[in-house]
């Protein structure tokens, strides 16, 4: 079933759905945020393959940005402030993104090709 890209806003359950409207605002005030916090990536259907491999668990996070003229969300992880980063994962299409409440420092899921869901997890930086 294809979804609408920024489909209807709202919160339920899982989370609050943010308007597409503010998608590059709100990954990058998540970037500046979480700069350096330890991240995960994960495919939430097994079916779906893992989009970064095993490799991103625990990455710091470098930055997250959507290009639209690519249709794709860019989860930048690992690396040196001087050089890039270490790992890129593209998630293809997006059609939702939806902010979660829940253990992890901050959390969202992005809706993508097919209705791929993907979990991106930061984690709180260790004290």
């Amino acid at each position: 079933m294809a979804m609408a890209r920024g489909s209807a806003v709202g919160t339920g359950p899982a989370g609050a759905r943010v308007a597409a409207a503010e998608w590059a605002g709100y990954l990058e005030t998540v970037s500046l945020v979480c700069c350096g916090m330890p991240t995960r990536v994960r495919a939430l259907d097994a079916a779906a393959g893992e989009p970064c491999g095993a490799r991103s668990a625990g990455m710091p996070l470098r930055e997250l940005r959507l290009d639209e003229e690519q249709d794709l969300l860019e989860v930048a992880l690992g690396g040196s402030r001087g050089g890039g980063p270490a790992l890129r994962c593209y998630l293809h299409a997006p059609h939702a993104i939806i902010a979660r409440a829940g253990s992890a420092f901050h959390s969202m899921v992005v809706v993508g090709d097919g209705g791929a869901s993907t979990l991106i997890e930061i984690l709180a930086a260790p004290s």
